[in-house]
């Protein structure tokens, strides 16, 4: 699922971020660039000096120093012979190259240092964003953002630095050939305008192409998740030749995408270098025919406007690349605007005030509705779960069980209604120390691809062996572990692949209770174990009873026939009070409906 459009930020939110994170790095990496920009551009103002030298007739050249600040210094004439313009030479080669070589290293800094702290910035603001808002994205589309995407981020900065890098030249040769002769100048300044401003629809649709990339980029991560995390499923149903197709079409919408995208800049390309072998045509007559300009003077322009012809060239297709790649990272700008819009806060009142969990949970009159929802999930549920007991959440699927679990955890803040604990409010600012008396059991249970011991130590770090074996046994998942080859080293593989299902949901729930919690959820933890597994999970949450309060979603009259209590979300929700033997002799509820039917 993906959440409502919005729009994407696009040039103007890059921008604004670079500007905002890295302005002062950026400047002084402009200054570099100027720096190094202009001791090219002195180099190759020492080739008029340097032509004229060829002259036999000619040893020296004399520059008149007379009404200069140089004056008082160098006296009022500085004699230039070859051996000094050669000297003068090389050394700007060699200041440059210095220059170059600092650049390069200091914009490797630059760049890279950005894109470490938008990574970091952008995985912060996804670890805390509200559940609501985070539970929206698909997982495919946020590893896409925070792995591949950032690539283009670092590409798009690089081509940043250059633009600003040919600017720069172009602004330098310019200035110096306009003191050269400003009517050639200008008039080659006004052909690239011309060509820059005709070529502006083309880099309009370099954007286009970009963002038409990233959501192309957006479905290959999409087949590639649903193949892998469904890999088992696809071989027994052979559906191999089915996710063939759906990357295949991808991969073809991608390749003629690109292919689109290079012949127009192959056609962009074409067409400058032809105006701009008409336009040096016509600067040649016009330099020899009409100014009638010294050899010397013609052949530095000409080297000049070399030079500047291709970094004319260098703003378009630099400009065309830079709109490519912000194209296709605007989606990952806007998970980051959107994630730190609803980031959640930790408040003083966690520390101050933290809520203790000692008697009751109360439900008061509770309802939930999904942003852009027009029916709720969740509407007058009044009901009471109290600690040390087991309290069974049922209903048909659909009845919005497993959002209520989120509520009572503070991942949603329900739309109206309140929830108590030991009689003080649960709002917003208090979440956090409440979520540290809580542990979760989900029916999906994730295991890292590593031992058993790290797993759990999730939970913990700091915990002992002594604490694991302890949980271990609790959840009676130690006789497990130790007949397996390396006991609390043994790697679980990817996602436990290593373990069976009641394996895994044993480790989990030994995870759980880990963190010694003072109410434990476990929504559906014996779905889909048979009956072995699930009677090992029943044994081990009835032997927690009275140690802590215990919530449990289930579908199977097993997992609610030990159970104190019972919120039904049926068409009656039951209130406060009702509990599981009230509930089973009465023949018109869900509950009875549901034990009969585990008989048949």
């Amino acid at each position: 699922m993906r959440p409502k459009a919005r729009n994407d930020p696009g040039v103007k939110g890059f921008l604004s971020l670079i500007w905002r994170s890295e302005r002062g790095s950026l400047s002084r990496a402009v200054i570099l660039q100027t720096l190094g920009c202009l001791s090219e551009a002195f180099s190759i103002i020492l080739l008029i000096p340097l032509l004229k030298l060829m002259d036999p007739d000619q040893k020296v050249i004399n520059l008149s120093l007379a009404n200069t600040p140089l004056q008082g210094i160098l006296g009022d004439q500085l004699v230039l012979d070859l051996p000094v313009i050669l000297l003068a030479f090389v050394t700007l080669v060699i200041i440059r190259t210095f220059l170059l070589e600092f650049k390069e290293r200091y914009n490797s800094k630059v760049t890279f240092g950005f894109v470490r702290a938008f990574q970091h910035r952008l995985f912060d603001a996804v670890t805390m964003t509200r559940w609501e808002v985070i539970s929206q994205y698909r997982t495919s589309d946020m590893s896409q953002a925070l792995t591949s995407n950032v690539d283009r981020l670092m590409i798009s900065l690089n081509l940043l630095l250059q633009f600003f890098q040919s600017l720069i030249m172009i602004m330098i040769f310019a200035t110096l050939s306009f003191f050269i002769s400003w009517q050639m100048t200008s008039a080659a300044l006004i052909i690239g305008a011309l060509l820059l401003l005709l070529a502006y629809p083309m880099r309009r649709k370099s954007f286009e192409h970009g963002q038409h990339i990233a959501n192309h980029r957006r479905s290959e991560f999409k087949v590639v998740e649903s193949f892998l995390q469904g890999l088992r499923t696809a071989k027994t149903f052979g559906l191999e030749k089915r996710h063939l197709m759906s990357m295949s079409e991808v991969l073809d919408r991608i390749y003629n995408q690109n292919i689109t995208f290079m012949s127009l800049r192959a056609r962009t390309a074409t067409v400058y270098q032809i105006s701009m072998s008409i336009a040096l045509a016509a600067f040649i007559y016009f330099a020899l025919v009409v100014q009638s300009a010294s050899l010397a003077v013609i052949i530095t322009l000409l080297f000049l406007f070399m030079r500047l012809a291709p970094r004319i060239m260098a703003l378009h297709t630099l400009t065309q690349d830079f709109l490519s790649n912000v194209g296709a990272i605007g989606s990952m700008l806007s998970l980051l605007q959107r994630c730190e819009e609803n980031t959640e806060i930790l408040s003083d009142s966690d520390h101050i005030h933290p809520i203790i969990f000692e008697n009751e949970i109360k439900l008061d009159n509770l309802g939930f509705s999904y942003p852009g929802s027009s029916e709720p999930v969740l509407e007058g549920i009044s009901a009471c779960i109290r600690a040390k007991q087991i309290t069974a959440i049922v209903g048909p699927s659909g009845s919005g069980k497993s959002t209520l679990i989120d509520v009572i955890m503070a991942l949603l803040t329900p739309s109206h209604g309140s929830i108590f604990v030991d009689g003080e409010t649960l709002d917003v600012s208090r979440r956090h120390s409440w979520q540290e008396n809580i542990a979760f059991v989900p029916q999906d249970t994730f295991l890292f691809n590593e031992t058993v011991a790290e797993n759990l130590r999730i939970a913990r770090p700091e915990a002992s062996d002594a604490d694991l074996w302890s949980v271990l046994k609790q959840a009676d998942a130690d006789d497990m572990v130790r007949r397996k080859p390396s006991g609390l080293q043994f790697t679980v593989g990817d996602r436990g692949l290593n373990l069976s299902g009641g394996e895994r949901q044993r480790i989990a729930l030994a995870r759980a209770l880990l963190r010694q919690p003072k109410l434990l959820i476990l929504d559906e933890a014996t779905s889909g174990l048979d009956w072995q597994s699930e009677a090992r999970i029943i044994k081990a949450i009835k032997s927690l009873k009275h140690k802590m309060a215990i919530v449990i979603i289930a579908h199977r009259s097993s997992m609610i026939s030990f159970a104190d209590h019972v919120i039904s979300l049926g068409d009656e929700p039951l209130s406060e009070g009702n509990d599981a033997s009230q509930v089973v002799t009465e023949d018109s509820s869900d509950l009875r409906e549901m034990m009969d039917a585990d008989r048949l």
